[in-house]
């Protein structure tokens, strides 16, 4: 599919409602592509878009967009206000239709969802453990109530309350069972919590569990895309900082290279090297030069170790770009490989010599 892209200063969502054909090219859009008209016309006013979208993409939109750090390179975690803010979106195109979109979502996303905006407690339950247990106290304080059969939902926020209990009447509607088995998983989360009398429930509770499983998925989804979880990209960092000698168990196996014919590499390393070359990066264009059979994989090298410096890295006072960080790996590879043109086996490793002599570079 063609980009499409505002004209002047016409508004990018005028531009796609004017096309007749949008409803089909939307549903044949990566959402990487539909990501970023999100955010060029901003989420709350991309209902019209959204409303054509397939459940599918919808979750890969959730993937990218309900997941945030708070703080640079921490891991990402759930954004419950947000989440609210997707389903008051997803409700303008009607209660039922959005609701038909939600039930073909993966079931244990929407158990942790919904948790995280609201606690459920079993009615007969509730009324046998309220007096006696000071959490449940807490809990049922809540100004924000609604009764859906023999569940009892308490909200944890006011934000998007309305909308979420109106999802929540019309999914007993439509598809009672299905919700049912959604609030049955939820208020065994609240009964966990009522019966731990220490902190250890934040560490061992089933609802963290789940979180932890759903936000797996996500990053093994996320992985097969190119992302790099905040977590690797730290540890491949620390490992930067080790002698290049040291075995990287970080890089994913189908990225390192164990079969480069070193014996040949400084021969036909100085072949692909004119001293005339004004290329700013061309020890790297060599090594394209070298293997062009390879070029697919060096490519994926380098786009690995972009995603790495985006995921993981300080950025400090510069805008984190992704154009900015592969022009950065393409200089710190540029240096490992003018330090130590032998050694290369890939840029990953290339990339560890460069990063170092950078550092002790700045040490000197």
């Amino acid at each position: 599919m063609s980009k499409v892209t505002a004209k002047r200063s016409l508004p990018l969502i005028q531009v796609l409602l004017k096309d007749p054909s949008l409803p089909e090219k939307i549903r044949h859009t990566s959402a990487h592509e539909l990501m970023n008209w999100i955010q060029e016309i901003g989420l709350e006013d991309s209902g019209e878009i959204i409303a054509f979208a397939e459940t599918q993409q919808i979750e890969a939109l959730f993937d990218k967009d309900l997941w945030n750090s708070k703080y640079f390179g921490s891991d990402e975690t759930f954004d419950a206000d947000r989440f609210g803010i997707w389903l008051e979106i997803l409700c303008e195109i009607g209660f039922d239709k959005a609701v038909k979109k939600i039930v073909q979502m993966d079931e244990d996303f929407l158990v942790m969802a919904f948790s995280a905006l609201v606690w459920v407690a079993e009615a007969d339950w509730l009324a046998k453990n309220c007096e006696v247990n000071p959490r449940i106290d807490k809990i049922i304080e809540s100004k924000l109530t609604y009764e859906v059969d023999s569940y009892l939902l308490f909200g944890k926020s006011e934000k998007s309350w309305d909308t979420f209990i109106s999802i929540i009447a019309e999914m007993d509607t439509q598809y009672h069972s299905f919700l049912y088995a959604i609030l049955d998983r939820c208020s065994h989360f609240l009964q966990q919590e009522a019966a731990t009398e220490d902190d250890l429930y934040e560490i061992l509770s089933d609802e963290s569990q789940l979180a932890d499983d759903v936000a797996y998925e996500r990053e093994k989804r996320r992985e097969a895309q190119g992302f790099v979880p905040p977590a690797t990209a730290r540890a491949f960092l620390k490992l930067c900082d080790l002698d290049s000698e040291v075995e990287d168990h970080v890089t994913p196996k189908h990225l390192q290279i164990k079969d480069v014919p070193a014996e040949k590499s400084s021969l036909e390393f100085s072949k692909n090297l004119l001293p005339s070359s004004s290329n700013r990066f061309k020890h790297v264009q060599a090594i394209f030069d070298m293997y062009p059979k390879r070029r697919t994989l060096f490519i994926e090298q380098i786009n690995y170790l972009a995603n790495i410096l985006m995921s993981g890295w300080d950025w400090k006072n510069e805008n984190r770009r992704p154009g900015r960080a592969l022009e950065i790996v393409l200089e710190i590879c540029e240096e490992g490989l003018k330090k130590s043109p032998d050694e290369f086996s890939s840029f990953s490793k290339s990339f560890r010599i460069g990063w170092k002599k950078r550092k002790f570079d700045k040490r000197n």
